[in-house]
């Protein structure tokens, strides 16, 4: 039997199983902007929607409308950008990429600049990526 913790989401405490995930929580205390959190906080700290849960604590969703859900949207397609480039050309460095106010960007050397067709081929690969809907390594 796994042991359980203690969740407080919107003010109201109930005990889980150990590793129940945000997702999980989410579909047993709907809200209406549900479809819309795409992570969550537990005590303050954010947190994968798909990752394990063993402590106990106050979870919070984070939507996708607010400023931390845009950021971290805005974080994670940079990295799906990233990912796509290294794999259409290989040879390409990564170097910076936060995100801004306005979205996000990213610095690659590369042997030479990027084309218009580059760039199409970037954004297909970076559709394809997210269509295969890949977990992060932390969850």
């Amino acid at each position: 039997m796994k042991p359980s913790i203690e969740i407080e989401v919107n003010g109201k405490n109930r005990s889980y199983p150990a590793g129940v995930t945000p997702e999980e929580i989410l579909r047993e205390n709907p809200d209406k902007n549900g479809r819309e959190c795409l992570a969550a906080e537990l005590n303050g700290v954010a947190v994968d929607i798909h990752s394990s849960l063993t402590d106990s604590g106050k979870l919070s969703f984070i939507n996708i409308k607010s400023q931390k859900g845009l950021d971290i949207l805005r974080h994670s397609t940079s990295h799906v950008m990233a990912q796509a480039v290294k794999e259409l050309f290989p040879e390409a460095r990564v170097t910076i990429g936060p995100a801004i106010e306005e979205g996000f960007y990213y610095d690659f050397d590369t042997p030479r600049p990027f084309t218009p067709e580059d760039l199409e081929k970037i954004e297909n690969r970076m559709k394809e990526i997210v269509k295969a809907n890949f977990r992060s390594a932390e969850s």
